[in-house]
């Protein structure tokens, strides 16, 4: 997305970070997040029954922004996957003005006008949803080999137009 601003009456947001065993990640990203221009979002972060120190990094930040809260998501239920349940538990307690919920990755660093530009677009394209696909920085040859051919393969069986189109919910 090109870099905008948020548009007028900007609508309340609910930022969604399903997150396990992330302590080596959810800082800079809880940091990138609380720097991000748009003027009104929360931040959920729904710990995914973690055994390292993720719910302690994000209680950390939880006490010096208000808008950061932690949840402990429960037991995985039968047909459930992890991420999607935890997500979903996130999403369950977003405050009730939130109109847009921005579900991302732990492992994951973002502009400041990040926010703005999506749901600015979002907003000017009356979308009811939206998928981007961040850049990916890989370091090792390994990385560069697996993470991009499995994204060259997502969006090869993938349009993303077919995503967007809610004459599609297949896709």
């Amino acid at each position: 997305l090109e870099k905008a601003a948020p548009p007028d009456d900007p609508p309340m947001v609910t930022v969604v970070v399903p997150s396990r065993d992330e302590e080596s990640t959810i800082g800079p990203c809880l940091t990138s997040i609380l720097a991000m221009d748009y003027p009104r979002f929360e931040v959920i972060v729904s710990n995914d029954r973690s055994t390292d120190r993720t719910a302690e990094i994000v209680d950390a930040f939880a006490l010096r922004d208000g808008r950061v809260r932690l949840i402990d998501v429960p037991d995985l239920p039968a047909g459930w996957t992890g991420k999607n349940w935890a997500a979903h538990n996130a999403a369950a307690v977003a405050s009730p003005g939130a109109t847009w919920l921005f579900f991302i990755d732990a492992d994951t660093i973002h502009q400041p006008h990040c926010l703005s530009s999506a749901v600015a677009y979002a907003v000017g394209h009356k979308l009811d949803m939206l998928t981007l696909f961040p850049l990916i920085i890989c370091w090792t040859f390994w990385e560069k080999l697996l993470i991009l051919s499995v994204a060259a393969l997502i969006t090869l069986f993938n349009s993303h137009r077919d995503a967007n189109d809610p004459e599609l919910p297949e896709k």
